[in-house]
């Protein structure tokens, strides 16, 4: 999560992810103007931003490490706030 921002509203729905050959396709709801996307190699974190999302419901991470189980979640953003994470999902590419 971003630093000196102050967490509002309710964390969105897991994203949905689906692997492929080097690379997670990432996808959510929409309902807020921007989302950032966040990736861990375990459930519970630590959490590093692969994307802020002004536009759009999706993303390819790509490269990622073959055999490597990464989770993902992500946040909804307002004026100087974010929400909470979503619940992570994993994939596997």
């Amino acid at each position: 999560m971003a630093q000196g921002r102050s967490l509002v509203g309710t964390a969105p729905a897991a994203p949905t992810v689906s692997a492929s050959n080097g690379g997670v396709k990432i996808q959510w709801a929409a309902g807020a103007g921007s989302h950032n996307v966040y990736r861990a190699t375990s459930s519970n974190g630590p959490w590093m931003a692969v994307a802020l999302m002004r536009s759009g419901t999706s993303i390819m991470d790509a490269p990622a490490q073959e055999g490597v189980a990464y989770y993902y979640a992500v946040s909804a953003n307002g004026q100087n706030s974010e929400s909470p994470l979503s619940p992570s999902r994993p994939a596997t590419p």
